[in-house]
Formats: structure tokens, C-alpha cells, sequence
């Protein structure tokens, strides 16, 4: 069936001859145009241009994979309506040479093919931001050290004008410039220009008009308050006179100032604001005796408000002057005190840039932002004629490398990578884009201008493309959103029509932005929902939104809990969406909540859980404090040091040596000597313990039993034993063997979790191989970067474990959220205030205005704020609110079927934390001003604030007023959207309130019985029996009763030479290809292993490490034989199945004896079991060296307590074990007893 293209659609698709820049609203199909305009221009065998012409530019890896599936799968249908034509089945052949990539993959391959022009040898690698930072702050204390030796004057002077003494202070400066010039094309120009315009003071009258414009804003709110005070005086004529002379001298006052900001002239504004005195005089009420109750109190009221009138409109006046009097009336002079200050900056800066690179260069390092500037260096060049291709740049152009040019989420991009597109595009002028470029974007969904992009650059793109003189570009609009119902398009055209605009937003939401329905749902339209969450407890103060929580005691809030049951609500109802065109119930994945921070998503699956609902949450960050990687690096440093307490209670207490909390406190305790001081280490004590030497007579006075000593044994004996081996091995091999010596991978398994724990402990070995790799510090030195890494704020990403269910509800966080859609959406955690912590930086830089700081003067004790900073301050505020108005409007448009969007409605303490008194005082505002504009927009604090602004606009809104006893008269702005009010109370008896765990007073009596039976002692040789062990564990154990002390699979590992460390053992490649069966989809690896192992590549599920190390070909023999034929045939196959039995219940022969007598349990984890003809067959992979299947029977004991366990917890029982030799290709049925 053909695709009907729309107007504006086929005009993007079919304009060939020109560049096109095209307008894409959210969910109006512009992927669906890309896709369709590139196989229309590769399948054209008129123009007959190459797929390997044909450079598209994503900016996520995930985009890049899309894009590649979707242009292979559009040629491959082209081919099979024409299967003879030559020209298409070439184009197929030849896709895979296309460059698809991101901007990243793009510019690193320009580099890596002209390495030989920068002082770099080939085999770079790519450091992630943690690297980075590491070494950056290096970088920063060198250059800090160099200028403090050679120029200490420079380095006091711009620790006393920019920080209150703090050198750490002038350290983040640094960095924070360091990455903005990292964002510009040519930084030194920048800064000379920059430089320049300082000194000149060139640009005050461009600084005082846009601080006057923001005075002029709020002088007019003064003037609309003080008007409003006059209409009351006049409308209640009832006042004294002395109070309406008082309102009018008012009036005249702030009118005077009014006009005397329009004049535009710093020294009278100045003069005016700082003289400026109000009346002393008090408002009065005059009553008479005989007036009635009712006059009285309306009286009352009115006298009220016009003293929160004046109030309002006096300090608004007054702030003004408070804040010209931190500027001071003399503009230039901080301005050249400005210049010196940024040289100064800057030549810190530029030192920094050049022992980063020194460090990078050394190790053969780069950052992503390193081969960006690297790709401008080869592209292009500034002289003073202007900017200039290189002749690497002419050559492309001229040999027509990219004859097509596709660059998505062109909103994204930063002044240095525009730059880039231009400089390989074929125009003839720099400043636009040539004639082969296809450009997609929309300005309303630019989020990213915290990673330095710049959505103004979307802008003057399609300004110029729309320019009518200019004949190689065309503008284009798709308005038209195929995603959501009518409904949910009414209402976020409604509320962006009243919030955003080009001061807050950077673009008018007019009839030219708005959406228009394109999708033709078939059933009933929803409404949007509005979640009043009431919550009468009274706000003392907001939490801190910064807090580390851990997400083992995670609290959840009202509305978390209210969005959970709403969702299990609309589950339970079996409620349908319309997918493709056909009906289906829903499903838990249908769900998604997005939220502002990681932190509130954790809360919201917390509360999902609590209503039995599973939830899908991408957690990424926390790796260095999640629990196992916490324990494996204490345990690292004990290896390391063993005198080191902290980390040894740390390993003593966690599952590793298994110590409790009295042992340890024992133990602890005996490192005092008779005073009381703490001479000894833990490790001298423990040793000593183990000795029987010194303090067997203070442990035996402990009453502990023998079990403390045991556990010393044990705690020596292996701190010994992997010391030993550190000493000989690799940092990933020693950590390798930690876990098969501890069987750390078997403890994490019996954790909640347990997959994302294993997975984590498998990175730890990836991030050890980079590390040694690139290192020669060994176990120290790794402990070190770690320690470098946390204590500079930074971490390692989580291992990928999960992808989204169709059981689970989805919730993510805004940002990520980008390009996604979902049936129903979830709006949460909305008062959380918005970030502005950027705009008061002592140091803000911006590309257009340059640098600007606030001056310290520790003699006089003051703060001066240069007219540029002002300036700047405002200009960032206004970019920082419509980034995140624009955050709103991607959340919204996200849903499909029906929004939801929680608000709280709290009481609090202060009328900053009640949401009551903010509702009437953004009602009284609006009734004032006559509606919502942009000055409106900018006081509101958070995205609940902008939300509820537009609500008190909407029609049939009475619930809302009536809750909040909202009493001035407001517009009504007319919508066809239908919003649906829902108010939700008592939520308190499903949640946990204040600190989950609740101390009760202990009843004396149990106290007593639980003394008494703790206190008991058994006698029994059981004792001595471990309490739990794995079937790993046991097979050692009976390898032992054969062999005697003697290991015959233990030898002394050599270090290995420099150019071995990334070769990869056979251990290794056999755990990566376990990995690979644990993970991949058993379908996808049929019909291509190859396919499958990028996949699970591309979605973080290997690593590069762990991709190269899989065996491919004995995989491909796998899926390609008999046996997995049969695995096929199931309708239930388990992966990795986990077990934790008791002894004494599973049936296995006397020779366990032992085990079952001890009371202790087995646990172990099973490769595969799959169901076949009534029963299960369980599988288990090798990837040993085997020669024979014979020498597969030695793992009978292993087998056989699998099945014996096995038995037990399944449904049906084990009635075949089967042995997979990937080496031999084939497998051996093992008989059991």
C-alpha cells in the first residue's frame, strides 16, 4: 500500500535541486520524509548518485542504527518490486560504505584519515568524560602551580576579584571556560575580539538597552499595581484623603521613572533610582460609628490590599535601585577592570588546553571534543578575509565526496559543528548551507544547551532558507503531528500559545508553530487530565533535590503514589489503544512517566511496585556506589594495603568473610591496648587471632565461639592468598580470580537484582582492562583513578541489563524521553524548581557578548556587577527558561492516546512552599496584567507554576478555582481541548510517611525470650559445616579428595609483556561468549550472529572488549545445528536460572553425605533449561580446550547436584543433562543414576 504523503511532505521529499531545510513539529513523521527522500534520490538512476556518496549525521548511537535498518529495509523493498534492475541491487551492495553516523563517529574518521597532520600516532583511543575530567583537573593544578611560580600576582589578583579566597573557586572557572571555548570554532579570535571590546567599551549601549529593557518590564508591573491601587480608591470612595494624595504622589513617582528609563541614559536612571523616596505616610482606615458590620469588613479588605499593593509596587522600585547601586555609576570603569581579568582567565585557560593535550598526547588519548576541533582545523582556517576552506576541505567539495548531506536533529548542533557541515557542503559562501544539504530540526524540542548547543543556529538556517533572494536553500513546515489524538494536540497548542514566545521559548507560538492533527484515530477522543494532589500537611521546607538516597530505603512521595494507582486503574479497566490501526487491550508498557530527575524516577518505581506493578527505569549512573562494586573496591585497596581499617570492616562485614556487626565491634575492640588507645590495625588483630597467638584470651573472654576465629582463618588466609597473587598478575586476571576464589558472582546472585550486579561486576573487569591498558600503575594506580574519579564528582556508567517489557511500565526521565511515544504519558515531579544556578555564576561567557564576572573588593567589603554581566545574566536566564519551556513542550508531546499531568496542592509554612497562596498570587498577577505575558512566564519557578497560570485561563476550570479560593475575575481563553480536573486525597494509608522504619518501644518480655534463646549454645559437629556452598564450591571440594593438596590446574601467572595486555585469554573469550548466550535474542543470533552481537553492542549490552572476545564461529555452528533445533522447538526456554536450595531436601547419593548432615545450603546458577516432552532438559555450555566429548564427563558431580537442585524448584522434572562443547561443536547426553 502506498504512503500518502502530504502537501508540505512531498515537497520536502521531491525538492532535489536545492538545499531544504525543513521545520519538523513533533510526531509530524520527519524520519518517515528523510528515509523516503534519500531512497528516492539512491534509486534514481538518472542522477545516479552513489550510496557511498551519502552522509547522514545523527546524534545518538541509537538514531544511527535506526537510520541504517530503515534506509537497508526501504532499498530491499525497492529491489523486490524490481528484482532485475542493476542500479538498485548496486545501491544495496554499496549502503554499508554510506557514512551514517553521529557528528562524534563522523569527525573521528576525518581524523583518523589525516592523522599524520597532528602529533599523534595512529591507534588513538577515545576517552569517556570521567578519563577526561581526570585528566583536566590535572591540568588545571599544573597550570595553577605554573603561573603561581612564574606570574603570583596575576594568580592573586584573580583570586581576590573573583572568589572570596578560594582557589578551588577560581579551579571551576577555569573549567567552565575551558569547555565553552571548547564549543567555538576559533577561541583565540573569540578572545582577542572579546579582549578588545572590554577595553573599549564599545558595547555599553547594547549592555544598559538590555538591562533597561528587563527594568522597563518591571517598572510597568509597578505601574499596573499602582493603577490598580487608584481604581480601588476611586471605586471605594470611602477613604481618607490623605490616602488617595498618598497613592497619586505614588503614581507620579514610579510614571517619572518610567520615563526616565525610556530616555536610555545610565547616569540619570541612576540619579532617579537611588534618590527616590517614598512617603512614610500610613495607609488609615476612617469609619464612623454608625457604619454597618458588612461596610466594615469590605472596608477592611480593601485597605488590605492597597497596602499589598504599595508593598508590591515599592519594592519593586526599590530592588531596581538595590541593584543599579551594584553596578555603580561609573560603566566603564569595571569594564576595564573586566578585560584585565578575562586576559587573565584566558591565559590560565589556554595553559590548561595545552597540558591537557600534552597529557592526551603522551598516552595517545582524545576526547570527542578534541576530535571536533581537530575536524575544524583540517575543514577550515580564519584569516582576515574571513573564514576559509583548507585545501582538504576544497577537495571534498571538489571531488563531490557527500553528494547528499543529511543532518538530523539539526537544532542539537553547536557553533563548531554547524561550521563543519557548511565547510563539506558545496557552497560557495560560508555563511549558509549549499544546495546538497537536507537539514531537519525543530527549535521546540532543543533541550541540550547544556552540552553547549545553540538552537539559535536552527533558526537563522531556516530564515535564511526562507529568504526568497536565495536560491539554494528552501524552507519547509510539517505541521501536521501523526502521533497524538485530537485532544492532546488541542492542549498543548492552548498551553504554548500562552507561554511561549521569542523572550521565553526564542520562538512566537503562533499559527505557524502550532500543531495540527494528522493521525485518524477511529474510537473516542480522551480528555487531559489534570491530578490535583492534595497533601494538608504543612510544607516546613523543600527537601534537597541534590540528596543521595539510596534506593534500598527510597521514600516516595503523594504524587507518586497517585500516579502508580492511577495507571493500575486504567490496567485493571482493560482500557484498548489503537495500534496500527487495529484495537488491543493495554499493556504495562503502554505507561509512561516522565519526570524531571533520576531521583524522582526511582521514587515513582518504588511506587509502582507498591501497587504491583513492575517498573522499566534506565539507571546509568551510581556504578562506584552501588553495593557490589563498593565492596570489590575495599577489597582491592585491602589487597593493596591491609592496614587500611575502613576498607577492611567494609570487606570483614559484607558476604566476602561474612563478619557481623558484634564480631567486627569484637574485633575492633581488641586493637586498644590498656589505656584505651588504638595501637593495632584490624588485619594485625585478625591475624593474630588466627595465630591462636597474643589475644586467644581475650577472644575466648569475648564469648563469641570459634566461629570468630574461623572466620579470621578464613579473612587472612585469602587476603594472603590474592596479595599473592597481585604480585605476579594482571589487575583484570587478579580481580578474575576474586571472584572465583570468593565466588563473589554466586553471592551477588542471591541479591535483589542480581542481574544488574553481575553485570556490573563483568565492567569491572572491562574497566580494569582499560585502565592497564593505558596504565602501568597496577593495583594502586587503579585505585587511585577511581579515587580520583569520585572525588572530582564523577562515575562510570552502569552496566545495561534490561530493555523496555511489555510488563512493565516505563519511566524515564524528560531528556530521555526525546524522539520516544507512548499511549498514555505521566507528567511528574513538576515543582521541582528550575536550575538557575548557571545564571549567577561569578563567571558566564556566552558566544555573542563574551565574558562577563562579578568583581570582589575585600577592602571595600563590595560586589560590583559590570553593566555586561547584567546584561548577560538576563540574556541567561531568558535562554535557561526557554530550554526549559521547551522541556515541557517535548514531555507533552510525547503521549498518543491521553496526557496526565500531578500537580501537588501543598499548604505550607511559607507562601513560597504553599501552592494555595502561589495559585491566587499568579491569578491576582494575570487579572492585573490582563492576561499571561512573557513577564508572567518568567517569575514562574518551576513547570507546575506555568502549568497552573494557563489552567487558571482555561474554560471550566471552577474546581481548580474553587480548591484554591481564587477571587478576582480572570480571561477565559476559548479551547477545543477538553481538560478534566481530578482531585486526589487520602493517599496516606498506602504510604510510607516520614522514615519508612518506625522505632516501636520493645515489649520487655519478648525482649527477654529473644535474649534467652540467642544466648543458646549448640553442641553439635554440624557447627562446623558450611552454611552455604555452591555446586562450584563442591566440585572443587571433590576434586581435592582425588588430587590431595596438589592443584593440577594452578600455575603462577607471569606478568605480561605491554603488547600482550589487550590480547585476549581463552578464559576470557569463553566468559564473553557465556555473556553472549545470556543476553542475545536466540531468534536474531539464527539468522545472523553477527547481526546480534552489534545489536546487543549498539545497546550497551557488551562492550567492544567483550564483542571482540565472542567466539563467532563456534556460535554460528551453535545456532546452526541439530541441538539448538531442539532448543527452537520449546515454548520454554529459561536462561541463567538461579538456585538456592536446602541440602537435606534435594535427593542426591551418600557421597553429599556431609553437606546433608551440615543443614547447609547449595546454590549455583544454570546455563539453560528448556522444556521438552513433559519434563526439562538441562544445558550446560563449555568453552574449555576439549579434544574429546569424553573429557565432557568430568563435570558429572557439577550436573548432577544441578539436576538434584533443580528437581526441587521446577514445576516438572529434569529428565535429560546435556554438555555443549563450543570447541567440538557438539554435546554429550550425561547419564544420571
Amino acid at each position: 500500500m502506498a504512503v500518502s504523503w502530504n502537501k508540505e511532505q512531498s515537497e520536502a521529499i521531491k525538492t532535489t535541486d536545492k538545499g531544504v531545510v525543513v521545520s519538523a513539529a513533533a510526531g509530524s513523521g520527519k524520519t518517515a520524509v528523510l528515509i523516503e527522500r534519500t531512497i528516492r534520490i539512491l534509486t534514481d538512476e538518472e542522477k545516479k548518485v552513489p550510496a557511498d556518496k551519502l552522509l547522514a549525521v545523527t546524534f545518538t548511537k541509537d538514531a544511527t542504527n535506526q537510520m541504517k535498518d530503515k534506509l537497508s529495509a526501504a532499498l530491499e523493498k525497492k529491489l523486490n518490486e524490481n528484482p532485475a534492475n542493476e542500479w538498485i541491487q548496486k545501491q544495496q551492495d554499496n549502503l554499508s560504505m554510506a557514512k551514517i553516523n553521529t557528528i562524534n563517529a563522523f569527525c573521528l574518521d576525518l581524523v583518523k584519515n589525516n592523522i599524520h597532520q597532528f602529533d599523534l600516532q595512529s591507534g588513538i583511543k577515545i576517552i569517556d568524560e570521567t578519563e577526561a575530567n581526570i585528566i583536566l583537573n590535572q591540568a588545571v593544578k599544573s597550570a595553577f602551580d605554573f603561573y603561581f611560580q612564574n606570574e603570583p600576582e596575576l594568580m592573586d589578583m584573580l583570586i581576590d576579584k573573583l572568589t572570596d579566597n578560594s582557589q578551588k573557586a577560581l579551579e571551576n572557572i577555569i573549567k567552565d571556560m575551558y569547555f565553552f571555548l571548547r564549543s567555538l570554532p576559533f577561541p583565540t579570535s573569540w578572545a582577542k575580539e572579546i579582549s578588545d571590546k572590554l577595553k573599549s567599551c564599545e558595547s555599553i549601549d547594547l549592555y544598559t538597552n538590555i538591562v533597561f529593557s528587563d527594568y522597563l518590564d518591571r517598572i510597568n508591573k509597578a505601574c499596573k499595581k499602582s493603577d490598580h491601587a487608584m481604581y480601588l480608591l476611586e471605586r471605594f470612595n470611602n477613604t481618607d484623603d490623605k490616602n488617595k494624595n498618598l497613592f497619586i504622589s505614588d503614581r507620579n513617582l514610579i510614571y517619572d521613572l518610567h520615563d526616565v528609563l525610556k530616555s536610555g541614559k545610565w547616569n540619570e536612571v541612576y540619579e532617579s533610582f537611588t534618590s527616590l523616596k517614598f512617603s512614610s505616610s500610613r495607609i488609615t482606615l476612617k469609619l464612623s460609628k454608625n457604619e454597618s458590620e458588612d461596610k466594615v469588613y469590605l472596608q477592611s479588605a480593601i485597605i488590605d490590599s492597597l497596602r499589598t499593593l504599595r508593598k508590591d509596587y515599592m519594592s519593586i522600585v526599590k530592588d531596581i535601585a538595590s541593584d543599579m547601586k551594584k553596578t555603580g555609576r561609573s560603566l566603564s570603569e569595571s569594564l576595564l577592570i573586566s578585560a584585565d581579568i578575562f586576559n587573565g582567565l584566558y591565559k590560565l585557560c589556554t595553559k590548561t588546553e595545552e597540558l591537557c593535550w600534552e597529557a592526551k598526547k603522551e598516552k595517545n588519548f582524545l576526547e570527542f571534543s578534541d576530535v571536533e576541533m581537530m575536524a575544524i582545523k583540517l575543514l577550515v582556517s580564519k584569516t582576515d578575509q574571513g573564514i576559509e576552506r583548507t585545501e582538504l576541505a576544497e577537495e571534498i567539495v571538489r571531488n563531490r565526496e557527500y553528494q547528499v548531506i543529511l543532518i538530523d536533529e539539526f537544532q542539537d548542533v553547536n557553533n563548531l559543528q554547524e561550521l563543519i557541515f557548511k565547510a563539506i557542503s558545496d557552497t560557495d559562501d560560508l555563511s549558509v548551507m549549499g544546495k546538497n544539504v537536507f537539514v531537519v530540526g525543530d527549535v521546540k524540542q532543543s533541550i541540550y544547551r547544556f552540552r553547549q548547543s545553540n538552537p539559535l543556529l536552527f533558526l537563522q538556517a531556516k530564515q535564511t532558507a526562507g529568504d526568497e533572494k536565495l536560491t539554494q536553500l528552501k524552507s519547509v513546515q510539517l505541521k501536521r503531528n501523526y502521533r497524538s489524538r485530537k485532544n492532546i494536540i488541542d492542549y498543548v497548542n492552548f498551553t504554548f500559545s500562552l507561554l511561549m514566545s521569542v523572550s521565553v521559548g526564542e520562538i512566537e507560538y503562533n499559527d505557524d508553530e502550532k500543531l495540527q492533527l494528522g493521525a485518524d484515530y477511529k474510537n473516542q477522543d480522551f480528555d487531559t487530565e489534570i491530578m490535583l494532589i492534595k497533601d494538608d500537611d504543612i510544607q516546613s521546607d523543600e527537601k534537597s533535590e541534590n540528596e543521595n538516597i539510596s534506593s534500598d530505603h527510597l521514600t516516595f512521595e503523594r504524587e507518586h503514589l497517585a500516579v502508580a494507582k492511577r495507571i493500575k486503574e486504567i490496567y485493571d479497566s482493560k482500557c484498548t489503544v489503537e495500534d496500527n490501526g487495529l484495537f488491543r487491550q493495554c499493556r504495562p508498557s503502554d505507561f509512561c512517566v516522565l519526570s524531571r530527575g533520576k531521583k524522582d524516577g526511582l521514587q515513582i518505581a518504588k511506587a509502582l511496585e507498591s501497587v504491583g506493578l513492575k517498573a522499566y527505569s534506565e539507571e546509568s549512573s551510581g556504578y562506584l556506589r552501588s553495593r557490589e562494586i563498593a565492596v570489590m573496591i575495599n577489597l582491592l585497596k585491602v589487597i593493596d594495603n591491609p592496614m587500611q581499617d575502613i576498607p577492611m570492616v567494609s570487606v570483614m562485614m559484607s558476604p566476602v568473610f561474612g563478619f557481623s556487626a558484634d564480631e567486627t565491634a569484637a574485633v575492633r575492640l581488641l586493637c586498644r591496648d590498656k589505656t584505651g588507645n588504638y595501637l593495632k590495625r584490624i588485619y594485625q588483630v585478625i591475624n593474630g587471632i588466627s595465630k591462636d597467638v597474643e589475644n586467644s584470651e581475650k577472644v575466648s573472654s569475648l564469648s563469641l565461639n570459634g566461629d570468630l576465629k574461623n572466620k579470621c582463618i578464613y579473612a587472612v588466609t585469602m587476603i594472603k592468598k590474592l596479595r599473592f597473587y597481585s604480585s605476579s598478575m594482571t589487575l583484570e586476571r587478579l580481580i578474575r580470580k576474586i571472584y572465583d576464589e570468593t565466588d563473589f558472582f554466586a553471592v551477588a546472585s542471591a541479591f535483589e537484582n542480581s542481574k544488574q550486579k553481575r553485570a556490573n561486576l563483568r565492567l569491572l573487569l572491562e574497566y580494569a582492562s582499560s585502565y592497564e591498558s593505558n596504565s602501568e600503575g597496577g593495583i594502586s594506580g587503579f585505585l587511585r583513578y577511581l579515587d580520583s574519579a569520585s572525588k572530582n564528582g564523577g562515575d562510570f556508567k552502569q552496566a545495561v541489563t534490561v530493555i523496555e517489557s511489555k510488563d512493565s511500565v516505563v519511566v524515564k526521565t524528560i531528556h530521555k524521553s526525546k524522539g520516544l511515544e507512548y499511549p498514555f504519558v505521566f507528567l511528574c515531579g513538576l515543582s521541582k524548581k528550575f536550575n538557575l544556578k548557571d545564571v549567577s555564576k561569578r563567571v558566564l561567557f556566552n558566544e555573542k557578548f563574551g565574558a562577563a564576572m562579578k568583581i570582589s573588593d575585600h577592602k571595600e567589603l563590595s560586589l560590583t556587577e559590570p553593566i555586561n554581566y547584567k546584561a548577560q545574566k538576563i540574556i541567561g536566564l531568558n535562554e535557561t527558561l526557554s530550554e526549559e519551556l521547551r522541556l515541557l513542550y517535548v514531555a507533552m508531546t510525547r503521549a498518543k492516546e491521553k496526557l496526565f499531568i500531578a500537580l501537588n496542592l501543598r499548604h505550607g509554612s511559607r507562601s513560597d512552599l504553599d501552592d494555595y497562596a502561589m495559585i491566587r498570587k499568579k491569578a491576582h498577577d494575570i487579572s492585573e496584567a490582563g492576561g499571561i505575558n512573557p513577564s508572567l512566564v518568567k517569575e514562574c519557578k518551576n513547570f507546575s507554576q506555568w502549568i497552573y497560570m494557563t489552567l487558571l485561563c482555561a474554560e471550566d476550570n471552577e474546581i481548580l478555582l474553587n480548591e484554591a479560593e481564587v477571587d478576582c475575575e480572570l480571561p477565559q481563553i476559548s479551547s477545543e481541548s477538553e481538560i478534566k480536573f481530578r482531585i486526589y486525597e487520602d493517599l496516606d494509608k498506602c504510604q510510607p510517611t516520614g522514615n519508612m522504619f518506625i522505632r516501636e518501644k520493645p515489649n520487655p518480655g519478648q525482649v527477654e525470650q529473644l535474649v534467652d534463646k540467642y544466648n543458646f549454645k549448640y553442641v553439635s559437629d554440624e557447627l562446623n559445616a558450611p552454611a552455604k556452598m555452591t555446586v562450584t564450591e563442591i566440585v572443587s571440594d571433590e576434586k581435592e579428595k582425588e588430587f590431595g593438596e596438589r592443584n593440577p590446574e594452578f600455575y603462577p601467572q607471569l606478568p605480561k609483556l605491554a603488547d600482550e595486555i589487550t590480547k585476549l585469554s581463552a578464559s576470557e573469550r569463553g566468559t564473553f561468549t557465556h555473556l553472549f548466550m545470556e543476553l542475545a535474542d536466540y531468534d536474531k543470533a539464527a539468522a545472523s550472529v553477527q547481526d546480534e552481537l552489534e545489536r546487543l553492542y549498539s545497546k550497551g549490552f557488551l562492550t567492544e572488549r567483550e564483542k571482540q572476545g565472542v567466539y563467532i564461529d563456534a556460535l554460528k555452528k551453535f545456532f546452526s545445528g541439530e541441538f539448538f533445533d531442539r532448543i527452537k522447538q520449546s515454548k520454554n526456554v529459561i536462561r541463567e536460572k538461579s538456585f538456592l536450595v536446602n541440602f537435606k531436601d534435594i535427593k542426591v547419593g551418600d557421597k553429599y553425605q556431609k553437606y546433608i548432615d551440615g543443614n547447609g545450603m547449595l546454590q549455583g546458577i544454570a546455563d539453560c533449561i528448556f522444556e521438552e516432552d513433559g519434563g526439562y532438559v538441562l544445558v550446560d555450555y563449555k568453552t574449555d580446550n576439549f579434544r574429546e566429548l569424553s573429557e565432557l564427563m568430568k563435570y558429572q558431580t557439577q550436573i548432577e547436584l544441578y539436576k538434584a537442585a533443580l528437581d526441587l524448584i521446577l514445576d516438572a522434572p529434569v529428565k535429560s543433562c546435556y554438555i555443549y562443547s563450543f570447541k567440538l561443536a557438539k554435546g554429550v547426553e550425561i547419564p544420571m543414576a
